[in-house]
């Protein structure tokens, strides 16, 4: 069966048979899985999010400012992010074009910029999450059991990341 015919879970089968009984097998599979399920996960939102006008810095950016109390700093969205820094400022621009966030200096720190998130934005990153929602943020085959065994595995993983 030629490679582009393979499902996933079939590619991360050949390379576990391939590679067995080597030290580092646990670590390929956890980085394929994540990778190949970042593809899908990718994929779906992108489609979901255009028909928003949406990009997914776009929704990150909205989504951050929304569960945030509507406030933070462009260095706190470039560091929750890890968007590159012309490409935050672009987004933000749009974003501003639109009504979809405002922008100030901080009144102690003039240096520092704002950026909050509109009513406007507020209504549309509800109706992006909305939709998002409809297909599972992209898993549609992953029902509610695994969902949250897969959320602790992954929370653990980035835990102990921060732990290091």
């Amino acid at each position: 069966m030629p490679e582009d015919e393979r499902s996933d879970a079939e590619r991360l089968a050949n390379v576990a048979s391939h590679f067995s009984g080597a030290p580092e097998l646990p670590w390929m599979l956890v980085a394929g899985a994540v990778s190949q399920i970042y593809k899908h996960l990718s994929s779906t939102a992108t489609s979901v999010l255009s028909e928003f006008g949406l990009t997914m810095p776009r929704f990150e950016v909205l989504a951050l400012l929304d569960q945030d109390l509507g406030r933070k700093s462009v260095l706190d969205l470039k560091r929750a992010t890890l968007i590159h820094p012309p490409t935050m400022t672009y987004t933000i621009d749009w974003l501003e074009e639109r009504d979809l966030v405002s922008r100030e200096h901080d009144k102690v720190d003039r240096r520092s910029v704002i950026v909050g998130i509109t009513p406007k934005g507020q209504k549309l990153v509800a109706d992006a999450h909305a939709a998002l929602r409809e297909v599972n943020y992209g898993l549609t085959w992953v029902d509610q059991d695994l969902a949250v065994e897969a959320s602790d595995q992954l929370i653990k993983l980035l835990t102990a990341k921060q732990d290091e």
